[in-house]
């Protein structure tokens, strides 16, 4: 980078860093792991502040890398843990009697289809578009109310509401639909 584009990035970055830190405590509530998504971050946009547009609006452009970079991380670090949670989840719900009691290789076989069904997940919202995905990041994980979503992403209230009631309904679907494809394969023990 040159050494103009330095000093533009230097003006219009460095004052937004305390936002920045703001924002990355909100989202890890942790000093530490805040001050190195911050970091994450600034690298990112460094390294790609030939895409920046000068004139443009450089604190969303900086919000918006750090809301990937969390959600990114947030996926790599909660991967399993979550999926399994929701598996068993539904499993208890729906009363899948899933769990089997003393069989060793039922029990590998019942491993095996958890892991499956996590995968299943995770591709679930991997496939969602990004606003979605965001959206049940921030109201469902960081547990964000609606209105502190609306000022973070800078949309409506009302857009808040219905994307993340589709965004649910969306996930629910494609999970559904893996179970139900799923179904049949499974060797569940008989009750």
């Amino acid at each position: 980078m040159t050494s103009i584009r330095n000093t533009i990035f230097e003006d219009e970055v460095l004052p937004v860093i305390p936002e920045l830190r703001q924002l990355a405590l909100k989202y890890t509530h942790s000093e530490p792991e805040a001050e190195d998504l911050v970091q994450d971050s600034i690298i990112k946009a460094y390294d790609h502040f030939d895409s920046y547009q000068e004139g443009t609006n450089c604190k969303a452009w900086l919000f918006r890398i750090l809301t990937n970079t969390f959600i990114n991380r947030y996926r790599r670090k909660k991967r399993e843990k979550d999926c399994i949670a929701h598996i068993s989840q539904f499993v208890d719900k729906y009363e899948l009697n899933l769990s089997p009691s003393s069989d060793i290789e039922l029990a590998d076989s019942y491993q095996n289809h958890i892991y499956a069904f996590s995968d299943e997940m995770l591709h679930a919202f991997e496939s969602m578009p990004d606003n979605f995905r965001s959206i049940i990041i921030l109201a469902d994980v960081q547990e964000f109310s609606y209105k502190e979503i609306s000022n973070l992403l800078q949309i409506p209230l009302g857009t808040v509401m219905s994307r993340l009631c589709r965004a649910r309904q969306q996930l629910k679907n494609s999970f559904m639909n893996t179970i139900a494809c799923r179904a049949p394969k499974l060797s569940c023990p008989q009750t």
